[in-house]
């Protein structure tokens, strides 16, 4: 087997091994993904080792009032590494590789929104900070940069 993994964006027929490896997800809207102009194939990023789908990550453009203005981010919407998959340093760069798509699209920086306390931690270690009186996560991009 080959034990190479290969890091890329979503292309087309990707979506059958996404839907399988994401069983929970809204077949109807994930097959129509793109009819929201927010998400973009280059805001999917994919893990294969071999032929086998072993993470992915979402991540798309939001928009927020902050310093009284409207202000544009990156907002991952979902990140997930196969269980056996995991410890091996895959959604650290899955999240770097859409970190990277977000600051190539100038968004000010990144949100999200954890949903268990392993997904909280990983973020924390990426440099995300609590946003105070919420469960958000925020990531501004002026104050570090990625390398992938």
């Amino acid at each position: 087997m080959h034990n190479t993994i290969i890091y890329r964006y979503w292309q087309l027929g990707d979506d059958d091994a996404i839907l399988a490896f994401r069983p929970n997800t809204n077949e109807d809207w994930f097959r129509h993904k793109f009819d929201d102009e927010d998400l973009e194939p280059e805001g999917i990023r994919l893990a294969f080792l071999g032929e086998r789908l072993v993470g992915h990550v979402m991540g798309e453009r939001t928009t927020l009032c902050i310093e009284e203005k409207i202000q544009e981010f990156g907002e991952v919407t979902d990140v997930f590494v196969a269980p056996d998959m995991r410890r091996r340093g895959i959604a650290t760069r899955l999240m770097q590789e859409v970190h990277t798509y977000f600051e190539g699209k100038d968004y000010r920086g990144s949100i999200l929104d954890p949903d268990t306390e392993v997904a909280r931690r990983l973020c924390q270690k990426l440099g995300y900070q609590e946003v105070t009186g919420s469960d958000l996560l925020f990531l501004d991009f002026s104050l570090i940069k990625f390398s992938v």
